[in-house]
């Protein structure tokens, strides 16, 4: 580290289309609040174990959480990067989109992750969330709001005054004939639940308008393993009280898997 970035107008930052993934077979596990047009959700936060699954260039896997409201083919989603319009070919990620603007001098948007970026080894936290004046959604990198990384202007959003739906989870893609890739760290999640063996997230919360936080398992908690083999990849949420808090933050997941290539 120590490149620093040039303050660039929103309009003259980096925006291309991001080759579209229309061709790739994906399958998709995660913890979500079922969607509910009543839901009013201004951001999401947690601690993410950070992974290196191998992937090749025609292979894709994430670990990530959603903000997502609008009907069908009307979706809007703050991802890791951004997807927008029912995940139909305007979808794209990091400054490769429109109408990011990138605040910090030192951590571009997209940066490689490692121990100088995260400051805690292996885990590090990520929030989005809806500024209360100026309505624009912001991304932050630690457990603070001192690394404030940019923000997505509310001008791009049509139906993301608020998320509806608040997802945690992974996606392993590939192209037809090539095998899923790894996610998480590309062990299996077991019931035995130890968190330093898997891919895993904690402390997953929710942002309300003023920035107050609750708990993700505070809300209605579902499951979601789309059309996706068991022994490919897996989910396992847990809500632990203050008893095992300490061990594995109040509301956590382990997920992930080795992938394959008969995993739909």
């Amino acid at each position: 580290m120590g490149d620093i970035l040039d303050c660039i107008d929103v309009y003259k930052q980096p925006a291309f289309d991001h080759p579209s993934l229309k061709d790739h077979k994906i399958q998709y596990v995660s913890v979500e609040t079922p969607y509910d047009e009543k839901n009013e959700y201004y951001g999401a936060k947690a601690s993410f174990g950070i992974h290196r699954p191998f992937a090749t260039p025609h292979q894709f896997s994430t670990s990530q959480m959603w903000l997502q409201n609008g009907p069908g083919d009307q979706t809007n989603s703050i991802e890791s990067g951004w997807h927008a319009d029912g995940y139909k070919n305007t979808g794209c990620f990091n400054m490769l989109c429109p109408g990011f603007v990138q605040v910090h001098t030192r951590i571009p948007f997209g940066t490689t992750l490692n121990n100088s970026v995260s400051g805690s080894g292996d885990e590090i936290f990520f929030w989005v969330f809806r500024d209360e004046k100026s309505h624009n959604l912001w991304y932050y990198m630690g457990n603070d709001d001192q690394t404030p990384i940019g923000y997505w202007t509310k001008e791009i959003f049509t139906h993301l005054p608020y998320a509806a739906m608040i997802k945690f989870g992974g996606i392993a893609g590939a192209k037809p004939h090539v095998p899923s890739p790894p996610m998480g760290n590309g062990i299996k999640p077991t019931d035995a639940y130890i968190m330093e063996r898997t891919g895993f997230m904690r402390y997953l919360q929710i942002l309300e308008e003023n920035g107050a936080t609750s708990y993700f398992g505070n809300s209605a908690v579902t499951k979601k393993d789309l059309d996706t083999r068991s022994d490919c990849y897996d989910v396992i949420f847990r809500k632990f009280g203050v008893c095992r808090r300490r061990k594995h933050g109040y509301d956590s997941m382990i997920f992930g898997g080795p992938g394959g290539g008969n995993c739909i």
